[in-house]
């Protein structure tokens, strides 16, 4: 064994190839009413920024919580089986 191989051994290194483990993404669950909460509070805090671009950008973030609402809208609440599943 060469002193490479036998200091990287007694460090707990290995030649074996080991795959990173696989995570899965996490999953935003929240009520389409959570969502358009969020978009109010953003455009609440969008009407009091005296930056133009810092506003539109607020804006933006409001439009797009109330994207997630339309999404998620018509789906059964977080925690709640639709009337289907009962």
């Amino acid at each position: 064994m060469s002193v490479y191989k036998h200091c990287m051994a007694s460090r707990g290194y290995t030649d074996e190839v080991v795959a990173p483990p696989v995570v899965a993404p996490p999953v935003i669950v929240a009520a389409p009413t959570d969502w358009r909460a969020r978009a109010a509070e953003a455009r609440a805090v969008a009407a009091q920024l005296q930056d133009p671009v810092a506003r539109r950008t607020m804006a933006g973030i409001a439009d797009s919580y109330d994207r997630l609402a339309g999404q998620f809208e018509g789906r059964p609440a977080p925690g709640r089986k639709s009337a289907a599943a009962r």
